[in-house]
């Protein structure tokens, strides 16, 4: 995994049409490419790792990604789609890891930024809680 770099701004169009962020305010737009990050990852690498502290939504911005539970392969994630999400509840660790296929470049929000947007955007509460659902149900 890359340091994170800020995100630019060319991403930014790319990010508020996805399904999640399609609705926020400016405000909270610029709140999230203020604190977000992207990260590069290569083939094998961990996005996120089953049991350990994941402190990120990630966006796929390009390149796949495997999501597993218990080291099986569950599903995959591309881009534009969301990785995290379930563990946005902070009720435990993540459950499956989601490690990159490819080449991948993700942008990662901070949960706490997440979280502030969540709790003044209903809508977009609702929207994240129903991500959350749709990874788990599949």
């Amino acid at each position: 995994m890359s340091n994170g770099k800020p995100i630019p701004a060319e991403l930014r169009s790319f990010i508020a049409s996805q399904l999640l962020f399609k609705a926020l305010t400016k405000s909270s737009m610029d709140l999230l490419m203020q604190d977000g990050l992207v990260y590069s990852y290569q083939s094998s690498e961990y996005i996120i790792e089953e049991n350990q502290k994941n402190p990120y939504l990630f966006l796929i911005i390009n390149g796949s990604a495997e999501a597993r539970i218990n080291k099986t392969p569950v599903g995959k994630i591309e881009a534009g789609e969301l990785a995290g999400e379930i563990s946005m509840a902070g009720i435990s660790p993540p459950v499956g890891s989601v490690v990159a296929e490819n080449e991948v470049k993700a942008a990662a929000f901070p949960l706490a930024t997440i979280g502030r947007i969540a709790k003044s955007d209903q809508k977009f509460f609702q929207r994240l809680r129903e991500a959350g659902f749709q990874r788990i149900s599949g």
